[in-house]
């Protein structure tokens, strides 16, 4: 296979047998049947941040500020956001429009888009090398994974799929130009490759692997001068790619991630090979799946965790050779190159993640579609022969048994948490949100014990020490509250939690100047907080201080425009306060006030 499909003529099935688009839609359909029974499943993890209490997407009336701000502006101040990713928001605003805080809805149009992107693979590997067996196996391989269940299933990492579905449609956009005409076809793929820069920041790879493929494919008539015309066909990519670089440095302050790194690049570069060797370990062996994984950062080239990975990579890496070298397939190349470049992101922000995991299926989905091709095109010939053809259906029954199996642990935050806990007994953000569960469901025994052990992980991590003063408060241990909540500060000083946490205890003491400063300080951090303005704001009313009342709620008004009731309770404010204006009590006296009470007066 050196030359690609629109150059050559498709091998078509045998005689009497389904054809190829017949078996891609059977393929899909399956898939679909496979994932059924997720479309019953909750909202889980970042779901609820994103979607469940995000006004953001729940209304038409912020859809420009998508565009103007980071991911997480809902939750996080502008100096805390890394992620720019406005189609998401955008794809959540019109599920929400659609389905409402159903869940039902968005599960099924995620599944949507795992189809479509399975579907778009099957393109690409049909495209790329001609052979419908090569197509049907790189799709059976993207589709039946167990890698791919957290992209299909965790609605919130929409992102994957969407991303991934415009890259491909960019390039098969692309592969048209002797097809259509050429400046419509690279108008139409530069497009889509900028709509996937607007889904997810892996997209920004795209542009070397236009690249590569120029290199490796050129055409007859500039084959002399392979790398210039490669040079020149990734132009407009590059110059696509400088752009969407730009606006997010407008938006979000850094053109990839501009929080600090929490490891040097020494332990970068020593963490590098784990992490790589983790993904290719879940691809070959997807047996224990889960959220979280136990990959600690590596800080000694002595260290087994560096040189035992670094092995397996060389010996991986001989294999990869002597398998280009047998089949000399330049497809082969240009799927390991799309792997590779679509997972670099992640690979990158190793350096940042910290406890929120270093490795998470979702970072491996896009790279899947590269991968699946590759093994196609080792797989393909191989399966003419009667005994591979019986272990490939085996390996097919395999992974379809092993997703279906893994599936339930993402039904909701109870299993989720469980599964990762179990998986990952070494990572304490797991641990304290299977924690926050037990603690909701009135097991404060087994959350105290899931606690300290976190605790005992990371004992002055950020997410530890807030744990930590919620337990405490919740104990009515205020001194350790106190404690915990001032070592918050001081490990982030930059985080408005701690300071609202602190302004809430201060007020339930009666200290209530300390507790409007503290209030203050919060929304100085993070002045887009909705609900830091709306709970201030209640504060106020609380003690009859009803004009700095009104002034919270208008400014969480401006904030959330869409919230008719907080409209009606300013309203009724007003005319209250203009037909009895009233001295703020600052001893705490008033009467306990609420916005969704107001309207009753």
């Amino acid at each position: 296979m050196t030359t690609i499909g629109h150059n050559r003529q498709s091998r078509g099935p045998a005689r009497g047998g389904f054809s190829p688009v017949t078996i891609a839609l059977l393929l899909l359909l399956f898939t679909t049947v496979l994932y059924a029974r997720t479309l019953q499943y909750s909202f889980i993890s970042d779901d609820f941040d994103q979607i469940v209490i995000n006004a953001r997407v729940q209304s038409w009336h912020n859809l420009p500020g998508f565009f103007s701000q980071h991911l997480w502006a809902h939750q996080l101040s502008a100096a805390q956001g890394n992620y720019y990713r406005p189609l998401l928001l955008v794809w959540m605003l019109v599920n929400y429009t659609l389905f409402g805080g159903n869940p039902v809805g968005w599960h099924a149009t995620s599944l949507l888009l795992q189809m479509m992107a399975g579907f778009l693979v099957w393109r690409t590997a049909r495209a790329l090398t001609a052979d419908d067996s090569v197509a049907i196996i790189a799709t059976a391989i993207f589709l039946l994974h167990p890698l791919a269940i957290e992209s299909t299933v965790a609605i919130s990492d929409a992102n994957d799929p969407l991303c991934l579905a415009f890259l491909l449609a960019s390039f098969l956009a692309f592969l048209q130009r002797s097809h259509w005409r050429a400046w419509l076809a690279t108008a139409a793929s530069l497009a889509l490759f900028a709509l996937a820069l607007l889904t997810k920041e892996i997209a920004i790879g795209f542009c070397a692997f236009i690249f590569l493929y120029a290199a490796l494919f050129p055409p007859e008539r500039l084959r002399g001068d392979a790398l210039l015309s490669a040079v020149r066909t990734a132009i407009p990519y590059a110059g696509l790619t400088a752009l969407y670089l730009v606006l997010r440095r407008i938006v979000v302050g850094a053109t990839v991630l501009h929080a600090k790194p929490v490891v040097s690049v020494a332990t970068f570069l020593l963490t590098l090979p784990s992490v790589v060797w983790a993904y290719l370990q879940h691809f070959f062996l997807p047996a224990n799946l889960a959220l979280y994984y136990d990959i600690p950062y590596v800080r000694h080239a002595g260290s087994r965790q560096f040189w035992l990975p670094t092995l397996a990579l060389l010996i991986f890496a001989g294999l990869i050779y002597l398998a280009w070298k047998r089949t000399r397939s330049r497809v082969f190349l240009l799927g390991m190159s799309w792997a590779l470049l679509l997972l670099a992101p992640s690979l990158y922000g190793i350096a940042f993640f910290g406890n929120l995991g270093l490795v998470h299926d979702r970072y491996f989905y896009p790279a899947m579609a590269g991968l699946g091709i590759s093994a196609a095109v080792l797989i393909a010939p191989t399966l003419r022969r009667k005994p591979a053809a019986v272990a490939g259906a085996v390996v097919a029954v395999a992974l379809c048994v092993l997703t279906f199996q893994q599936q339930p642990h993402w039904k909701d935050n109870e299993a989720l948490f469980s599964r990762a806990v179990q998986v990952a007994p070494g990572s304490p953000n797991p641990a304290l949100v299977l924690a926050g569960i037990r603690l909701g469901q009135g097991r404060t025994e087994e959350a105290t014990g899931l606690a300290n052990k976190a605790f005992a992980l990371d004992p002055n991590g950020f997410p530890s020490l807030m744990f930590r003063a919620s337990l405490a408060d919740q104990r009515g241990d205020t001194a350790q509250a106190e404690r915990s909540l001032a070592a918050a500060i001081a490990v982030r000083p930059d985080r408005a939690e701690p300071h609202a946490a602190l302004a809430q205890l201060r007020f339930r003491q009666s200290r209530d100047l300390e507790g409007f400063a503290e209030f203050n300080k919060a929304i100085e951090l993070f002045p887009n907080n909705f609900n830091y303005r709306l709970e201030l704001g209640g504060a106020y009313l609380q003690r009859n201080d009803i004009a700095s009342a009104i002034s919270q709620y208008t400014a969480a008004l401006l904030l959330a425009p869409e919230e008719a009731e907080l409209r009606r309770a300013i309203a009724i404010l007003e005319r209250l306060q203009a037909r009895r204006p009233e001295k703020p009590n600052r001893a705490g006296r008033g009467r306990s006030r609420s916005v969704s009470s107001i309207h009753h007066d």
